[in-house]
């Protein structure tokens, strides 16, 4: 699953290249800006689709690129929740899985053993390692006060829930990151944040791999336009008190 909206055709076809790492048989990719992104337009310039086919192809992935003919009007719950739909629809329920990567990531190591693992767990959910580097160390006082005092990391990382099995109904539930589902009878929350479990959601388990898919989030490395735009997107958002769940923040 991957949304995207205005990337540089060179990162996009980095990030579908990387699937084949953890041998993905079909990339379902999303387009288009929220309502709220500064300048947006429904569609992006045709040569990061085009990037997106082309990577896929030349990997051996199948893949599906959807581009819409109006901006996303409910923002990123909304397209995510289509993707989610579009998504599930090319496995089966209780036996295939999903997994979520942003068009400023992408695999950085080979993981075969990842699809015998999935294949051996009961879990509805399972955990990648997602890497930053740090930003500069002298543009953030506090991260230049811990470089004074010790070896600061060139790169951080932590657990983070990016392989979902198919289940029913899946979508997001008030907050972009606020996976649901039924499943068995049960109204499950997948990716383990509070929102979830405020809204009634019971919590599924997260699986844990032997061998961890690592994921590089390269947001440091933006060109400082697409940066601003993104930074502004957000602050607009957050404004507007969209996707709150009572009186958290979208980042909660």
């Amino acid at each position: 699953m991957l949304c995207w909206y205005n990337e540089p055709p060179s990162w996009l076809a980095a990030t579908v290249s990387s699937l084949a790492r953890i041998g993905v048989d079909h990339v379902v990719a999303m387009d288009g800006a929220y309502l709220l992104f500064p300048d947006g337009r429904p569609r992006s310039n045709l040569a990061e689709a085009q990037a997106i086919l082309m990577a896929a192809d030349a990997v051996g992935i199948g893949a599906t690129v959807y581009q819409p003919e109006t901006l996303w009007y409910g923002g990123e719950p909304e397209k995510r929740t289509e993707l989610f739909k579009l998504a599930s629809a090319h496995g089966t329920p209780g036996e295939d899985w999903l997994f979520v990567i942003d068009a400023d990531e992408v695999i950085t190591k080979d993981c075969p053993t990842i699809k015998d693992e999935l294949a051996g767990t009961d879990a509805l959910v399972a955990h990648g390692r997602i890497e930053q580097w740090w930003d500069d160390h002298q543009a953030n006082p506090d991260t230049a006060r811990i470089a004074r005092m010790m070896p600061h990391p060139t790169v951080f990382g932590h657990l983070q829930s990016r392989f979902f099995r198919i289940i029913e109904n899946m979508r997001c539930d008030t907050t972009h990151f606020t996976y649901v589902g039924e499943w068995e009878g049960v109204s499950w929350t997948l990716r383990g944040d509070k929102a979830g479990r405020v809204l009634g959601y019971t919590q599924a388990d997260a699986f844990t791999p032997d061998r961890l898919v690592n994921i590089e989030h390269r947001d440091p490395l933006r060109d400082l336009t697409r940066a601003t735009l993104k930074k502004d997107y957000y602050e607009k958002r957050d404004e507007m008190g969209i996707e709150r769940v009572e009186g958290m923040t979208a980042d909660a």
